[in-house]
């Protein structure tokens, strides 16, 4: 699973300012409410494009009235298309459509979709999703499409009756122009689940200190509150702290004017967003002395030059003038109209401050705040988020009393989490390579904001002392004995052998010979320390011929050759899910993979899945279903690999809900219809215990979580932003709960340092061959005479667990969980020892 956030910085755009503005294109003369001449009343007030769920469900724009008399509604038009005959949306309003004075609409992409998100109808919507609703119609003499505001920028538009724009605004890397002229800055991007808000609601200046990031959307619920100027701007171009600049609220009170002040420069950024493109940033503080004296108000800020390399280094003092905006969270200086002068040189630098954040992770957020952009340090931390690929690593204060953070069980003291940046993230190569466990004695740099998470960016690695701990293996090889069996879920981590594919994480700067090392890795952990597991469930394959490699180095280990069962998915990477098995003791009858198609708009594309009008492919990695015979025994295992987190936990959560309600059928299907087939569930679900998915599959689904039997402490297998998780899982059907001998997680990759990844010496052979932990379970064969006690061989003592039974039936899946697939998959089975009888077996019925 690749990284939830990447550590690449948001697309910039070089020809515009990421400054927040709002225009209206046809009136020249700023003024509040009514008092402009042929003023039409009615504002956008806020705008909610970049939502938590599917933009085409969540999206909305808010709308009031300012003046003292209805308006008519029906006169109005609103879209995204800025010109006639485009092929963006616009719609009118139904006729008889009014807005009384001083009142508020919010108009939705869908009122089911809004109403998941707030628990009340919008006023009207865009697509008709509830009866009770009105919809808007279709303006076609404007333009021909839908209205879909795109997260990377976009324009909304009223128009009167005549077609005339009387309001507008522009955000992301939009270019909107009047006359073919760019009429000034956009918005800036905000996070998703935020939106922009025009504060106060009433007031049109024409400028972008009207609007402001409203990091809780809040529809009907309008500010008035605050000054509007009516005329010219005051003159902010005055020296003055940067504290009064910051303020004492998350934006600043000055954002998108110009200010000017003097401060020293503390540190500096080099960042590479996704484009590849390199952006530079630098931190400067107010001068000692001169700061506003408030310590609810950061006395430091961001600069960000562009494309442009800063020629300042630490020490320097400064004098600024620029644009203030807040990009993404962060309050910073913008490269639009930069004025730096470099005034003396090697200075002393200011005295940090100790952090001590609170445990809260709001709480946290809202500590971290006061010292935005300032020069912070840490006493003696514990890592506890390796150096990983992102360039950077999580720590905790030792004196904290708090070693680890389990997001499942202790995920209140995630406030506590210290996240910890390399100045550069081109070039990283001298960043410490930290394991969890480490103690590291000091730490100092700014705090920045970075995706979410304040971030201390020590400026040189080399500061860094660091008292590592000796590697452990917190691992006891399974005892298994000849009448039981071993199931494990490894996820390969973008095992590639063309790593241009390999985009989500570092596997995309492997070569063959780096590849070659991974294999080695894998099959010491296979064969070594896993003991060379009966069934093997693999996840982020690229094909078939990398497992036949890798089965062809474990002969020898093993004493056998690995049967490889393989499909390729749709994935758009070449991403797949694969099953490897002992053969001599299991022959496979049957493999398929599990598409189904879902109303949930996708982006996946799969032409075998056969989907109807307005449904879509579920999967881009369908669930890879085989009947197996082990040791005589027929049993279903189905590999999974749920979507990611890319792109947000919130935004796609919904999909992994979608997914895990589908495998909760399935497995129930088999549980009813088959007689009496036993089936495990394994893979990467891409989320943890508690999480919505997971509740289905173990809480409303007739399987059970064997992983329960390890100890809260030890069941995690990923550590994301210094937060332990368990998200790989193996879940089994009631009737083999009372057969299960052992269940353990090896953890020899999520606690260490990506850097381990190409370490073959005797001491990191074992470590890091992916960034998963994996877990593994013993179950008593069928034929052996006796059952054993859930945890009883467990290398971990847990209490036993009551088991359950089902009365299993002939299987037949109900029809929207048949196989979409039109073809019969199937595939050459590699069998070594002879007399293996293949089962036939197919799930559902496929034409």
């Amino acid at each position: 699973m690749p990284q939830f956030i990447g550590n690449l910085r948001v697309l910039r755009v070089a020809t515009i300012s990421s400054l927040l503005v709002f225009f209206v294109v046809l009136c020249s003369t700023p003024a509040r409410g009514s008092e402009r001449e042929g003023y039409s009343g009615l504002f956008v007030t806020e705008v909610y494009y970049d939502t938590p769920g599917i933009d085409a469900d969540e999206e909305w724009i808010e709308l009031v009235n300012t003046t003292n008399s209805e308006i008519d509604l029906s006169k109005f038009k609103i879209g995204d298309e800025e010109s006639r005959g485009g092929g963006e949306g616009m719609m009118r309003f139904p006729d008889g459509s009014s807005l009384g004075s001083g009142k508020t609409i919010v108009i939705a992409q869908s009122s089911t979709g809004f109403e998941s998100l707030f628990t009340r109808q919008s006023d009207y919507e865009i697509r008709d999703s509830t009866p009770s609703v009105p919809d808007l119609l279709p303006y076609r003499t404007w333009a021909s499409g839908d209205i879909r505001l795109a997260n990377d920028g976009d324009e909304i538009l009223i128009l009167d009756e005549v077609n005339a724009a009387v309001d507008v605004v522009a955000y992301g890397d939009s270019m909107f122009s009047v006359l073919g002229v760019f009429t000034g800055p956009s918005v800036a991007g905000v996070h998703t689940g935020q939106s922009i808000e025009r504060v106060p609601a009433d007031c049109d200046t024409d400028t972008a200190s009207d609007w402001q990031p409203n990091r809780a959307p809040s529809p009907w619920d309008s500010s008035y509150d605050g000054e509007c100027f009516p005329g010219e701007r005051p003159d902010l171009r005055s020296l003055m702290p940067i504290g009064t600049i910051q303020g004492q609220t998350g934006v600043s009170g000055y954002t998108n004017q110009l200010v000017s002040f003097r401060a020293i420069v503390t540190g500096v950024l080099e960042d590479q967003n996704a484009q590849g493109v390199i952006y530079y940033s630098f931190f400067a503080q107010d001068l000692p002395g001169i700061d506003d004296n408030n310590p609810l108000t950061s006395d430091g800020l961001a600069i960000f030059t562009g494309r442009i390399k800063p020629e300042v280094v630490p020490g320097d003092v400064v004098a600024i003038t620029g644009n203030v905006t807040e990009f993404f969270g962060l309050t910073e200086i913008d490269d639009d109209d930069l004025s730096i002068i470099v005034e003396s040189r090697g200075n002393e630098l200011p005295q940090p401050i100790r952090i001590d954040p609170p445990p809260d992770k709001e709480s946290s957020q809202d500590y971290f705040e006061r010292y935005e952009s300032m020069l912070v340090e840490l006493p003696p931390t514990i890592v506890i988020g390796p150096t990983h690929d992102g360039c950077g690593f999580e720590v905790i204060r030792r004196d904290s009393g708090v070693n680890h953070i389990h997001h499942e069980f202790d995920a209140d003291l995630a406030g506590y989490v210290v996240n910890v940046l390399h100045p550069s993230d081109v070039n990283c190569s001298d960043i410490p390579s930290v394991n969890a466990g480490d103690v590291i004695q000091s730490l100092m740099g700014p705090l920045t904001y970075h995706f979410d998470k304040f971030k201390i960016v020590y400026q040189d690695p080399s500061d860094l002392k660091i008292e590592p701990i000796d590697p452990n293996i917190k691992w006891q090889v399974p005892s298994q004995s000849l009448d039981q069996f071993s199931v494990t879920s490894f996820n390969l981590n973008d095992y590639f052998d063309e790593p241009s594919l390999a985009t989500e994480s570092d596997a995309a700067t492997e070569t063959s010979a780096g590849l070659t090392i991974r294999r080695e890795k894998i099959t010491y952990v296979v064969g070594q320390l896993l003991q060379c597991p009966t069934i093997v469930g693999i996840q982020e394959v690229e094909n078939q011929r990398l497992l036949l490699d890798l089965a062809a180095t474990l002969e020898k280990p093993c004493g056998f050759f690995y049967q490889v069962s393989h499909l390729d998915s749709p994935d758009v990477r070449g991403s797949d899910v694969a099953l490897m098995t002992d053969s001599r003791r299991v022959s496979v009858a049957d493999i398929a993979l599990n598409q189904v198609c879902t109303p949930l708009l996708t982006d996946v594309e799969d032409p075998n899945a056969g989907c109807s009008d307005n449904t879509y492919p579920l999967y881009s990695r369908p669930p890879l279903s085989a009947l197996l015979n082990v040791d005589g025994e027929r049993l279903f295992v189905i590999v999974n690999h749920f979507k990611s987190k890319r792109g947000g936990a919130a935004k796609t959560a919904l999909l992994r809900q979608y997914q895990a309600t589908h495998l909760a059928r399935l497995a129930h299907s088999i549980a009813e219809n088959d007689s009496p087939t036993p089936t495990i569930v394994i893979g990467d679900f891409n989320d943890y215990a508690g999480s919505p998915s997971m509740e289905i599959l173990t809480k409303e689904a007739d399987l059970v979580d064997i992983l329960r039997l390890v100890p809260e402490t030890h069941r995690y297998t990923y550590i994301f932003d210094g937060e332990r998780q368990l998200i790989d899982w193996i879940l089994v059907s009631p009737v083999l709960e009372r057969r299960v001998a052992d269940a353990n997680i090896l953890h020899v990759n999520a606690d260490y340092s990506n850097a381990m990844r190409f370490d073959l010496t005797p001491e990191g052979l074992p470590f890091r061959s992916s960034d998963h932990d994996i877990p593994v379970v013993v179950l008593a064969s069928a034929s052996s005479d006796g059952e054993s006690t859930p945890g009883q061989a467990s290398s971990y003592e847990q209490e036993g667990s009551t088991s359950r039974s089902l009365n299993l039936g002939e299987i037949e899946l109900p029809e929207e969980l048949k196989i979409a697939y039109r073809s019969v998959f199937r595939v050459s089975l590699i069998v070594v020892s002879a007399g293996l009888e293949v089962l036939t077996f197919l799930i559902g019925k496929r034409t």
